[in-house]
């Protein structure tokens, strides 16, 4: 499925152009997001500042009260998959996923 994810955005790219397309690697985004949201951002010309993803997502209390609780279910839905990848090496979810036949892998 990454695989594909990644096919369809270098195809994209290249069709589209690369002054259209951004491609930005997760690691990138996970090392230094700061850095990332600031590219992202100055890329369409879109300024950039203190808690900028913030005030896009969250306006109030309750905005804020529901995100949390968003983040919280996350973390505590994926742990047992997390867990289960690392104790064996094997991705449970992208496994399932790749025997989908609704999802092809294709190929540039």
């Amino acid at each position: 499925m990454w695989r594909a994810a990644t096919n369809a955005a270098l195809w994209a790219r290249h069709r589209h152009g690369a002054n259209r397309i951004r491609i930005v690697g997760y690691e990138t985004i996970v090392t230094r997001p700061e850095h990332s949201l600031r590219h992202l951002a100055g890329w369409p010309g879109i300024g950039f500042g203190r808690g900028c993803s913030a005030r896009a997502f969250i306006r109030d209390k309750t905005c804020f009260r529901a995100l949390a609780r968003v983040l919280a279910a996350l973390v505590i839905y994926t742990l047992p998959f997390a867990i289960y990848e690392t104790l064996t090496g094997r991705p449970p979810i992208i496994e399932a996923l790749d025997r989908l036949p609704a999802i092809p892998a294709f190929a540039l």
